[in-house]
């Protein structure tokens, strides 16, 4: 087996004193021969770790993302109280969705982010009057909204005058209270938008109108709007915002959203379903009161789906790619070494090398 090994000229040079040799260019292609293998070696570990992922049109019908009716989760933070908020949804079949608090929460929170309670108000209770305030039409169901309106009015409060005051109907609310939004929307995959608005929505009178009071802060920070579930390396772009109102005229922020359908892939098995999106940010000043303020958000669909294929590495390629590459850098190393030791010997025939 010996005589074989070494018939191939595989074995062990340092066992042969005529083979070794010692000069400054095989301490070079040593020293960097061991740290270029420990830098590869390191590096060929961390991208077997990171998988392939691809992206291409679906054009299997079998695979094409056909879900009717899709999640959207939100979570948000506004500057006005949860009392005086209400989330909607309206879209082009005809589905419109008031009030929506069964599967949204309105978290009461203070300007440290302090948890106060949970607030899903409702507004389909009667209508009160708001005693003293120049808001014919609105409601004032509330004491604590009253104070609220009068103090942020600049009048003063006369909560001993006011029916609404008479019974523990209210929460305590202030100004410096801000609403966290939190939750799931169910939509159907057609175009339409939700919205936050600020005030009362009615259908007293044909149709839907809102009933708003003062100049609303509608300043808010989006910390995520998703479509469906949250599938790695799809573009999301609504997260992690902040943006501030003008606290002079009352505004609205728009967010026209493209939502495109993700089908899912892990070594070539389907996972699920998804979405990712763009969007359009704009927002707008109203000086009249034809405009409701509020946060909208209208969304269409894509009328194609995309597949985003993720791959793991096997530890086979990593190994061959590795022993592959190490091979070869040996090999250039000893031409390298033995042309350098070529040079060596013709400038100075005498040394012994």
């Amino acid at each position: 087996m010996a005589s074989f090994l070494k018939s191939i000229d595989a074995f062990d040079k340092y066992d042969n004193a005529d083979l070794i040799r010692h000069s400054q260019s095989s301490k070079v292609c040593s020293s960097f021969i061991t740290f270029f293998s420990t830098f590869f070696i390191m590096l060929q570990v961390i991208i077997s770790l990171s998988p392939d992922i691809h992206r291409d049109l679906v054009t299997n019908s079998l695979l094409v993302n056909n879900e009717d009716i899709v999640n959207i989760s939100i979570n948000m933070i506004v500057s006005v109280p949860c009392l005086f908020l209400q989330l909607s949804n309206i879209d082009n079949i005809g589905h419109s969705e008031y009030h929506m608090n069964n599967t949204v929460r309105f978290i009461r929170i203070n300007r440290n982010y302090g948890v106060i309670g949970l607030a899903n108000e409702t507004t389909n209770e009667p209508c009160h009057e708001c005693i003293g305030l120049d808001m014919e039409g609105a409601c004032c169901n509330y004491c604590d909204q009253l104070k609220y309106l009068y103090q942020s009015s600049g009048l003063d409060a006369k909560p001993d005058e006011w029916p609404q005051c008479k019974t523990d109907n209210g929460v305590n609310v202030s100004l410096d209270e801000m609403c966290h939004i939190k939750g799931k929307i169910p939509i159907n995959r057609v175009k339409g938008n939700f919205f936050i608005s600020v005030g009362r929505n009615t259908n007293l009178k044909p149709g839907h109108y809102y009933q708003y009071y003062g100049i609303p802060d509608l300043s808010h920070v989006i910390i995520g709007v998703r479509f469906g579930p949250n599938i790695p390396m799809t573009s999301n772009p609504l997260r992690s915002m902040r943006m501030n109102a003008n606290p002079l005229y009352p505004m609205s922020f728009r967010y026209e959203i493209l939502a495109t359908p993700i089908v899912f892939n892990v070594d070539n098995k389907k996972i699920t379903n998804g979405f990712e999106y763009t969007a359009i940010i704009t927002n707008s000043v109203h000086s009249n009161s034809a405009y409701v303020p509020g946060i909208y958000f209208s969304y269409q669909f894509a009328p194609y789906s995309v597949a985003v294929s993720w791959r793991n590495k096997t530890f086979g390629s990593f190994i061959s790619s590795t022993l592959g590459f190490l091979v070869g850098l040996y090999s250039l190393a000893s031409v390298f070494d033995a042309w350098f030791d070529r040079i060596l010997k013709k400038s100075n025939p005498t040394k012994d090398m």
